[in-house]
């Protein structure tokens, strides 16, 4: 099965290892070069995916403001599945998006980051599995393989390891899905309104990511957890400033989920 995602992991490879020649100029060794190129690699790739993500906040502040507008349509339409009404509420529609200013491209943005945060994915764990990629030599992914971090190595595994070394990746695992937690329970665009369905599932929806997030380290290197912390923290505080940009004048009486920036 061809790799489609192998040419931008190996220019995510690059990345990483002039981010880790970095962290070696400026004097970083042992495992601390390692968690460091993580960081920034982290931070550029989200740093080229932030207009992206402005695109997003954008269209789930738009979707907020024209919620209401939208339950309204449904209520009127309701039960009509003639062609006429559909064709009509169509038309409607479109007409509540154009006047909240709703992009067409609607999740777009999303979808375009995900390619990268997959190949991000495997770029990881094709290191912790001492395979080169990109510009990676065969002696900075030996390097990679033998840092030690309180005993924990990058390609340690929750499920492999007890004592100190289950400790830290536990609390690496932890900083990530608390991340995610305030994500999503402290700065969404809008909160439903009472008695809505929507109102149980954005209540749930933190505590599944933060168990997914603690569950997945276990069967996962922990440099990967290492990138999951970085990149939630990244989003936690990206998420902050953006709501706190974009979302002020959004209602908050909105069923929809907004989209992850």
């Amino acid at each position: 099965m061809p790799d489609f995602f192998s040419p931008l992991t190996a220019l995510l490879g690059t990345l990483l290892a002039g981010a880790h020649a970095l962290a070696t100029t400026i004097g970083l060794s042992g495992a601390a070069d390692w968690v460091v190129a993580i960081a920034l690699l982290t931070c550029a790739v989200r740093l080229v995916l932030l207009p992206l993500a402005i695109s997003g906040a954008k269209h789930a502040r738009a979707a907020a403001k024209a919620a209401p507008a939208m339950r309204e349509l449904q209520a009127k339409y309701a039960g009509k599945r003639d062609q006429e009404s559909i064709k009509a509420m169509m038309q409607e529609r479109k007409a509540i998006q154009v006047e909240h200013g709703m992009s067409a491209a609607g999740c777009l943005p999303v979808l375009l980051q995900m390619p990268v945060f997959l190949s991000l994915y495997h770029l990881i764990m094709k290191v912790t599995d001492g395979k080169r990629v990109g510009a990676l030599s065969n002696q900075a992914v030996g390097s990679a393989m033998a840092v030690s971090l309180f005993g924990v190595g990058l390609d340690s595994r929750l499920n492999a390891v007890s004592g100190t070394q289950f400790v830290v990746i536990l609390l690496i695992a932890l900083v990530a899905g608390g991340a995610t937690w305030a994500t999503q329970r402290c700065f969404n665009f809008s909160t439903p309104a009472e008695g809505d369905p929507m109102a149980g599932v954005l209540k749930v929806m933190p505590w599944l990511s933060l168990v997914g997030v603690v569950f997945g380290a276990f069967f996962v290197p922990a440099g990967l957890v290492l990138y999951w912390m970085f990149s939630n923290l990244w989003t936690l505080g990206q998420q902050a400033v953006l709501v706190r940009k974009y979302g002020q004048d959004a209602p908050l009486t909105s069923p929809m989920i907004p989209d992850n920036a």
